[in-house]
C-alpha cells in the first residue's frame, strides 16, 4: 500500500496514478459502493438492436423457467 503525500492511495499497484484518490491493483469486495459524482457515464444499450439481437418474449421466459437466470448474464460463480 502506498500512501502519496498529496493523499492518494495505493493498494497493489507499483506505480500510483496521480489522477485517482483510490487506485486498487486487484479486485475489490466491498458491500457497498456509493457514487457521489454530477456525471456517471454508464451506458445502458440493451435495446440497442444494431448491438443487440433482441428475443423474443415467449423464448426468454422459456429460457428463465428452465434455467433460473437470463442467457446474456453469466452466472454467479462467487464463492464457488
Amino acid at each position: 500500500m502506498t500512501l502519496g503525500n498529496n493523499g492518494n492511495v495505493s493498494i497493489g499497484n507499483f506505480a500510483p496514478d496521480t489522477t485517482y484518490k483510490l487506485q486498487v491493483g486487484g479486485v475489490v469486495n466491498a458491500t457497498e459502493y456509493k457514487v457521489n459524482g454530477t456525471t456517471v457515464n454508464w451506458p445502458d444499450y440493451v435495446f440497442d438492436t444494431t448491438i443487440h439481437k433482441l428475443a423474443a418474449f415467449p423464448d426468454v421466459e422459456s429460457y428463465l423457467i428452465q434455467n433460473h437466470h437470463r442467457s446474456t448474464f453469466p452466472l454467479n460463480t462467487f464463492g464457488t
